[in-house]
Formats: structure tokens, sequence, C-alpha cells
């Protein structure tokens, strides 16, 4: 993550409360947010808020310094419970078939300068699942596209100059992988932290949540084996079925279920 993209997604976790005027503005002009020069600080932090997809924040009156003096201030991080259950998240849909039902990014895909006129990039393709993202403008993505974008990287070509022992110069090439495009990224979108970034996250939680689907019958396993695209001889005992999935999700089997992923 960039320095501008992290000092904005930390501003963000903020609520952009210690963001004075000019970095204010300078955010809205990253997040192409539209605002009338008289435009109170607070007004502009939720505009800022708004198109990050999070919810507007209610901010205190001002206070004096006698005021801010006396405020105990709380100390700590909010603890993060989820609460889903196993069965809250095998309902999810986190396949391309479908509307997607887990965690998004929030990200930017800046213009390009040489190109002041040029609409939205290509579409970005997941399976059956396709979106097209514009420029300048923060969106919420799901992670796979988030994936897709972040990892449309192409090799660039440099030339070095380099002389040999003997004195003789020759050129030396020298690939950098860059990004295609001009990304900001912005963080988790918040309503949505909570949720797994992809189908095997998603059953990962559901293995450590049970005991390793410990409990499951034969149909649950088979149910499980389907989801994953598992094929399973109709022979195979229970016991297979469950070292399929589990192998499928990252665990070596093989050591008492230790973590490989």
């Amino acid at each position: 993550m960039s320095d501008t993209s992290n000092r904005l997604a930390l501003a963000a976790d903020q609520h952009f409360k210690e963001s004075g005027r000019e970095e204010l503005e300078a955010f809205a002009d990253i997040l192409n947010v539209k605002f009338h020069p008289n435009i109170g600080d607070d007004t502009l932090r939720n505009r800022l808020l708004e198109a990050l997809g999070r919810k507007a924040y209610e901010f205190p009156a001002e206070e004096d310094e006698q005021q801010k003096a006396d405020r105990d201030e709380p100390v700590g991080d909010k603890p993060e419970v989820d609460g889903m259950s196993p069965t809250d998240l095998f309902r999810l849909n986190l396949t391309p078939d479908g509307k997607w039902q887990g965690r998004r990014r929030m990200i930017t895909i800046q213009r390009p300068h040489e190109s002041p006129k040029a609409k939205a990039p290509h579409a970005f393709r997941w399976g059956r699942s396709m979106m097209t993202i514009p420029y300048n403008k923060a969106v919420s993505v799901p992670y796979p596209f988030w994936e897709a974008v972040r990892n449309c990287e192409y090799k660039e070509l440099t030339q070095k100059t380099r002389v040999s022992e003997d004195n003789v110069s020759h050129r030396v090439n020298h690939y950098e992988k860059v990004n295609r495009f001009s990304l900001t990224d912005l963080g988790d979108d918040q309503s949505t932290s909570n949720l797994p970034t992809s189908q095997k996250d998603q059953f990962r939680r559901i293995a450590e949540m049970t005991g390793k689907f410990k409990e499951y019958d034969r149909r649950k396993l088979v149910i499980l084996a389907r989801r994953l695209r598992l094929r399973i001889a109709r022979n195979a005992e229970d016991g297979e079925i469950r070292d399929a999935v589990l192998a499928k999700l990252g665990y070596d089997t093989m050591m008492g279920f230790e973590d490989v992923a």
C-alpha cells in the first residue's frame, strides 16, 4: 500500500477526526468528492466517509481546552465479533455464480494522465462474473475482483550499461513488475469486514468452528465435497471424504490436520 493510501485508510478509520482542512481537501480530490469552499470540516469528513461506503459519524460539539483536558479518552481497540454460526457461513455465496456475499475491498483506479478522456478500464472477469470499475471513483469490489486488479501486472523492460573487467561495455536487460493501473487501496469495506474473502476462507472458518467437521455425518460431508468440486468415489468412507475436504482446504491430513495453507 502506498503512503497516500495508507494515510487515507488510517484517517478513515479515525473518521478523519485528526485530519486538518488541507488534508481533508486532498483526500476529497483523491476520492473525487465535490464540495463547496465554505463547507464545514465535519460535513466534509462525512462526505469522505460516504464516498468510502462508510456510515456518517456524529461529531461532538467543539470543546474548549479545559474540556479536552478533563475528557477521559477510552483506551484500547474495540474487539471484533462477527457473530456468525457455521450455518450462517455455509449459506454465504462465495462463488462466481450469483451475487457475491463475502468481503469487499474499497479501491480507486486513477484515470491515466496520458489519456484524460479514457473510458472505464476493461471489464474484469472472475468465472461467469464480470465487473467494470470506473476511473477516479472509490468503489467497493468483491475480493476476487480486488485480487484480479492488483495482480494485473506486466514486465517493464529497462536496459543498463555494464562494463566488464576487460573494459567492454554491454547492455543488461532488467525487468520490473508494474501494475497496469494506478491503483489506490483504501482497505476493506467496513460493512463487510467480518466476512470471508474466499470460499476456502469460508470453509476453513467452518472447519475451525466444528473441530474439523468432527461431528458431520456423511450427507453433510458429501455436500461440502460438492461445494468444493471434489470428486468422491461412491464407496468412499466418511473419514476419506472428510480428509479430502480438509486437504482441499489446506490442512495436512497426514500430520494431524496441521495448517499448511
